[in-house]
C-alpha cells in the first residue's frame, strides 16, 4: 500500500515573505523615528542638569535605547529568516581563539524547565513565569546566536536545571 500526501504551500511561503517584508520595514522606520527621539533627548540633557524634568528625559532616553535594541534585534531576525545574512568564513588559530573567549557560559540564575528547553530558541519565545514577568527582553537574543552558529555549521548545547542555573556552549566544525 502507498500513500501520497501533496501540501500547496505556495500561500504559506507567500504569507511569510508578506510578514518578513513588513517586519524589516516597519523595523527600519520605526528605528528612524527612534533615532530622532535619541538625538533630541541628548540635547536636551546637556541642558538640563537636575530635577524631575531631567529624571523623565534619562528615563525616555534609556526606554528609546532598548527600543533601539530591539529594533535591532527584529531587524536581524528578519535578514536571518529571509537568507540575507551573509557569512564571511575564514581560517584562524584555534587555540589563540579559544584563549581569547569562553567555551560556555554558566549561570545560577532561575534556569529552564525542561520542557521548555526546545522553545527558547525560538522568536519571540520568554519563559513566563512570575519569576521572569520583571525581567526584560525580547525572546529574540537566542534565536539569533543560534541562528548565527547554525549558520556556520556549528550547534548550540543548552544544560539547565529549574531554579539552579543554565549552561549554554557551541561547537563548531572541525574544518569550515
Amino acid at each position: 500500500m502507498t500513500g501520497v500526501l501533496i501540501r500547496d504551500v505556495i500561500e504559506e511561503r507567500d504569507l511569510e515573505r508578506r510578514r518578513d517584508t513588513f517586519v524589516s520595514v516597519a523595523s527600519h522606520e520605526l528605528r528612524t523615528l527612534v533615532t530622532t527621539i535619541l538625538g533630541f533627548t541628548e540635547l536636551l540633557l546637556d541642558d538640563v542638569h537636575e530635577g524631575d524634568q531631567r529624571r523623565w528625559l534619562e528615563h525616555v532616553h534609556e526606554d528609546s535605547l532598548r527600543l533601539t535594541s530591539i529594533l535591532d534585534d527584529m531587524l536581524d531576525v528578519s535578514r536571518i529568516q529571509s537568507g540575507r545574512v551573509k557569512m564571511t568564513i575564514e581560517r584562524v588559530d584555534v587555540p589563540d581563539v579559544i584563549n581569547d573567549v569562553i567555551v560556555g557560559v554558566t549561570d545560577q540564575g532561575l534556569g529552564i524547565p525542561s520542557e521548555e528547553i526546545d522553545r527558547v530558541f525560538d522568536t519571540f519565545y520568554r519563559l513566563k513565569n512570575e519569576q521572569t514577568y520583571e525581567i526584560r527582553g525580547t525572546g529574540l537574543g537566542l534565536y539569533i546566536v543560534k541562528s548565527l552558529i547554525e549558520g556556520i555549521g556549528g550547534t548550540l548545547n543548552v544544560e539547565s536545571e529549574a531554579r539552579v542555573g543554565s549552561t549554554f556552549s557551541f561547537s563548531m566544525p572541525e574544518s569550515l
